[in-house]
């Protein structure tokens, strides 16, 4: 989602001044934030800043969600064997 809204210009990204020790609780040195244009500390999923613009955006009805799949939208391919649609993956322990 945030490189769609860098990429129309509905956000830009918020550099941040690097964090001097001590360091908070949260601060993780080896993450990065798309957001604050790759401030070291957290990643764009943890991002409060990040997460209170999608959320003002949201309120402003400028983008939304929705709840439950949607079908005419986004229908899924046909399961009927022999039409190359959808495939599962399992996954195991073991090497």
């Amino acid at each position: 989602m945030h490189k769609r809204l860098l990429s129309i210009g509905q956000i830009a990204l918020v550099p941040l001044p690097p964090l001097q020790p001590p360091f908070p609780a949260w601060y993780k040195p080896d993450q990065k934030c798309e957001y604050h244009a790759g401030a070291p500390g957290h990643n764009i999923d943890g991002c409060i800043a990040f997460k209170r613009k999608i959320f003002q955006f949201i309120k402003a009805g400028w983008i939304s969600f929705d709840d439950s799949p949607n079908v005419k939208s986004n229908p899924l391919p046909n399961h009927t064997s022999g039409s190359g649609g959808v495939n599962s993956l399992e996954v195991g322990k073991g090497g």
